[in-house]
């Protein structure tokens, strides 16, 4: 997929809509210079003039934005004329998630800008978590943002994070992921904002983000197992992004006002595998290769911390 990397500093300032409410988002500390560069968007359909809703794809953990969506949502959403955008978060998102949102902040912003358009995000996993983060905290995203889709997102955390009990072994995000962490406490003691609209698409064969449906239930926002309409279907924490059933769902959010409803979906989605334009290939390669290397960061974490590191005066 043809890109174009977004290095207009200056669209963030037309972004806000007003100086109030700008004064109540909490400050970016992360170099806009390097923010900026870290988004990458399609250049056809491109965000300006764009006549669908744009969509920011958020990647998880140990990996990066196109081992994640290169062979599906960012291959398949262009090609149904919907401007698409990924984010490559810091260290294969293995540092502070803190840290991470800020670059999400910047994309809704700058695609906001340019397209003139409400911004859809689309999170995996950690990804999950920072969307809801930034809707959270950032109160000026508010107006800008149509839908929040999560898929397999880590909203209570994971019982997974507790393996961070083994000194130097995780990043930063390791401990922010567990599900006692002080972020999760944080994340879930705010409410979510009036007006996008939120979905969790999660499975209930999810072996990463545990226990299930807990782990990825978003209080105050519309929860769909795939197994409500499709029993016994098994989609696992990664395979959730290739799977044909999340995507009907998906795209049943950004089609229609709201959060997203299985009700009008076809029994047939049941029988399809794969999302329909899917890279088959890429997605082989992605599985074999992109995981071997997030396996590999997360045993040899780059960056280790003995800690969780504070919860941000903003979210206290």
């Amino acid at each position: 997929m043809k890109r174009i990397r977004i290095a207009l500093a200056s669209l963030c300032l037309a972004a806000t809509t007003g100086s109030a409410m700008a004064q109540t988002s909490p400050p970016l500390q992360i170099p806009l210079a390097t923010l900026n560069a870290a988004l990458k968007c399609t250049v056809s359909p491109g965000l300006a003039g764009a006549t669908k809703t744009p969509v920011l794809l958020v990647h998880g953990t140990a990996v990066s934005a196109d081992a994640s969506w290169g062979a599906t949502y960012a291959k398949v959403l262009p090609a149904q004329g919907y401007p698409v955008c990924t984010v490559d978060l810091p260290g294969r998102a293995l540092g502070d998630i803190q840290d991470s949102a800020e670059y999400v902040v910047q994309a809704v912003r700058t695609m906001y800008a340019a397209s003139g358009r409400k911004v859809s995000m689309i999170g995996h996993s950690q990804g999950g978590i920072i969307t809801t983060w930034v809707m959270k905290f950032w109160p000026d995203l508010t107006p800008m943002v149509d839908d929040v889709i999560n898929l397999a997102g880590a909203h209570h955390g994971t019982l997974g994070g507790l393996a961070c009990a083994i000194p130097g072994f995780c990043g930063a995000a390791g401990w922010e992921v567990g599900s006692s962490s002080n972020l999760i406490a944080a994340l879930n003691r705010k409410p979510l904002p009036a007006g996008p609209s939120f979905t969790s698409i999660l499975s209930l064969t999810d072996a990463a983000v545990t226990p299930q449906p807990y782990g990825s239930l978003l209080d105050g926002g519309t929860n769909i197992a795939l197994q409500t309409r499709c029993p016994g279907r098994p989609v696992g924490h990664v395979g959730i992004l290739a799977d044909a059933h999340a995507y009907d769902i998906v795209k049943d959010a950004i089609t229609h006002a709201g959060p997203a409803s299985i009700t009008p979906l076809p029994l047939g989605t049941c029988l399809d595998v794969y999302l329909p334009g899917i890279n088959l290939a890429k997605w082989n390669e992605t599985l074999t290769l992109g995981l071997l290397e997030g396996i590999t960061d997360l045993v040899n974490q780059p960056n280790p911390v003995p800690s969780e590191p504070p919860v941000r005066a903003y979210a206290q």
